[in-house]
């Protein structure tokens, strides 16, 4: 078992036709990770552009593609994590999604377990245009924010945020995510962890969804918001 700070982290990022929000993400996470590989068919020109424009190395797959879903991100993401060093710390993210860069910093002033997977609360933002309206992007922990926003507490690590070793005991027997499956990658990589997950509380330590896939979460019309019971009010 190996315990202590993050100093060196890297970053994947897959992202297939969602530029659109590709620059609000790479902003952030190009500062929370000292490198960053986004992971795009070789037709998505934009993405590669965006990705060029922000310091991140451009990893082309040619396979993206699931038969069903039209996404294979078990694959894309293996595909990117594949061209790191190993012997790093990965957090893996989505291309709608926004670290908040004072993660960074938590990483490096905690100490964290190789054989343990982290995640953190997901702020929900029903749309990018909103998010930019009542925030900056690079300060948003005590922002007040309008109802239709959420902050899911999850009891697991999930796809807008995944922080682990590559050299863990988990990963050495079953490998990375897994592929061919078209949706629920994320889900069952953590569950390979099983009870060998945690999750950051730290209010400087957060992710937001700003996608108009957020509604994966929660469904937000105006100011109506559902709340299950792993919701929670941010603030």
């Amino acid at each position: 078992m190996t315990v202590g700070p993050i100093k060196y982290l890297q970053g994947v990022v897959p992202c297939v036709g969602f530029s659109k929000t590709l620059p609000a993400c790479l902003e952030s996470f190009t500062l929370v990770c000292d490198r960053v590989v986004v992971v795009t068919a070789d037709w998505d020109t934009d993405t590669q552009s965006i990705a060029k424009n922000y310091g991140a190395e451009v990893v082309i797959t040619d396979r993206w593609q699931h038969p069903l879903t039209d996404f294979d991100k078990g694959t894309v993401l293996n595909d990117g994590i594949r061209t790191l060093e190993m012997k790093h710390w990965l957090l893996c993210t989505d291309a709608d999604c926004i670290v908040h860069p004072g993660t960074r910093k938590y990483l490096q002033e905690n100490d964290f377990d190789i054989e343990l997977m982290y995640g953190t609360d997901i702020i929900v933002c029903p749309g990018h245009d909103m998010f930019d309206r009542h925030t900056s992007k690079l300060n948003w922990t005590n922002k007040p924010f309008p109802a239709s926003w959420r902050s899911l507490r999850k009891k697991h690590p999930v796809g807008p945020f995944q922080l682990f070793h590559p050299h863990s005991d988990i990963v050495a027997r079953n490998g990375l995510y897994p592929t061919g499956m078209g949706k629920g990658e994320d889900r069952h990589l953590w569950v390979r962890w099983k009870r060998k997950n945690l999750m950051i509380t730290d209010k400087m330590a957060k992710v937001a969804h700003i996608g108009r896939n957020a509604g994966h979460y929660q469904e937000v019309r105006g100011r109506q918001a559902f709340r299950s019971p792993l919701e929670r009010t941010f603030g």
